[in-house]
């Protein structure tokens, strides 16, 4: 078994940032976002996780509790809902061996994302693994994904899927994990000013579709043209 800190096992520590209030990617960062609303949905964890807790009753409490955020962030990423099912499932059935590590109720959220996003970068080199038996997942435990009322959904997993792999994880992990350019950079090996760069590309070629299907839903997402530039590291360190 391997232990937390490896690529499908993340860092319990204090790597990981806990859950601010507001679902906005710049929430805490002093900056308005283009995708703040509508992203990420389903509520942070309410209580500890029980190491006692039969393993098949604490996997079908953690998809009901966070199916939506983990489906919703694995589909960003891939792109295909089929590939966000297989990631999503793959994310809980690690939660399910791993989550007693976890001792901040309010980190667990923040945790799942980052095995998905882990999940996803292996996926990108090696197929799938068949689920742990006896683990398998109950497809009625999971509940119905709720309607983004904010932002029609279907436009903007469109617009993400036009990106390539490489844009959609820096979006991922900016927009949605809520990481700074400085950790991003730090966990994809990049330099900083090329996790920058990237992003800012793919925040144009963003808006650009948002502006081809949806000219008023772009105004109010979007960002003026002045912000097409790369932000300097000053902005987020």
């Amino acid at each position: 078994m391997s232990l937390p800190g490896s690529p499908e096992n993340p860092p319990l520590g204090g790597s990981l940032k806990p859950e601010t209030p507001s679902v906005g990617p710049a929430a805490g960062r002093g900056e308005e976002s283009p995708l703040s609303a509508g992203l990420i949905t389903g509520a942070p964890a309410t209580h500890p996780p029980d190491p006692q807790q039969n393993p098949q009753a604490e996997l079908i409490g953690l998809i009901r509790e966070h199916h939506q955020a983990v489906y919703g962030y694995a589909l960003r990423l891939s792109g295909s809902p089929t590939d966000a099912e297989d990631l999503a499932q793959q994310a809980f059935l690690i939660a399910c061996q791993k989550l007693h590590q976890v001792r901040e109720a309010e980190k667990v959220r923040s945790w799942l994302l980052t095995v998905v996003r882990n999940a996803f970068l292996k996926s990108r080199k090696n197929p799938p693994p068949a689920p742990a038996a006896g683990l398998e997942l109950d497809i009625d435990a999971i509940p119905e994904q709720a309607p983004e009322t904010a932002l029609d959904n279907e436009t903007l997993q469109l617009a993400l899927a036009d990106l390539s792999d490489d844009y959609r994880l820096i979006v991922g992990m900016y927009y949605f994990e809520e990481r700074s350019y400085k950790e991003i950079a730090e966990i994809l090996g990049l330099p900083i000013g090329t996790v920058m760069s990237r992003l800012s590309r793919a925040k144009s070629r963003l808006r650009g579709q948002l502006l081809a299907s949806d000219p008023e839903l772009a105004e109010i997402y979007g960002e003026s043209s002045a912000g097409d530039a790369a932000p300097s590291a000053v902005d987020r360190r």
